[in-house]
């Protein structure tokens, strides 16, 4: 069960900042991709979602009630900007990607570029 009453197994969502310290509640810190889970599904008992956040790629478990609502495309491109398109040149978390010839060069099957070229 989750709070954003739909399924929510691969998408974006947005997590609810009163979950998270002050220094983390920034909309980039909460983005989280839903990746499965009892609580990806709006009719169940589970709650818990297995997946990652975005800005870090860090793998976590959350709770469907930390669930705010799910991100929007602008949302998506944001964070795709943040992390592709930096000055900083530092490699992609999804996959390691460093920057070609101004380009990253993503292997087919990195997460993060799955994220940015689907539909949200």
């Amino acid at each position: 069960m989750n709070n954003a009453g739909t399924d929510i197994t691969g998408q974006v969502v947005i997590l609810a900042a009163h979950c998270f310290v002050p220094e983390h509640r920034g909309l980039l810190q909460r983005m989280f991709r839903a990746e499965e889970g009892f609580g990806c599904f709006p009719d169940t008992d589970g709650t818990a979602i297995f997946g990652y956040f975005l800005l870090t790629g860090a793998e976590d478990r959350v709770s469907g009630a930390m669930v705010e609502r799910l991100a929007t495309k602008a949302e998506v491109e944001a964070i795709y900007r943040t992390i592709y398109l930096g000055p900083d040149g530092g490699p992609c978390p999804g996959c390691g990607a460093g920057w070609i010839n101004n380009e990253r060069n993503h292997p087919e099957d990195c997460r993060y570029l799955a994220i940015v070229t689907s539909e949200v």
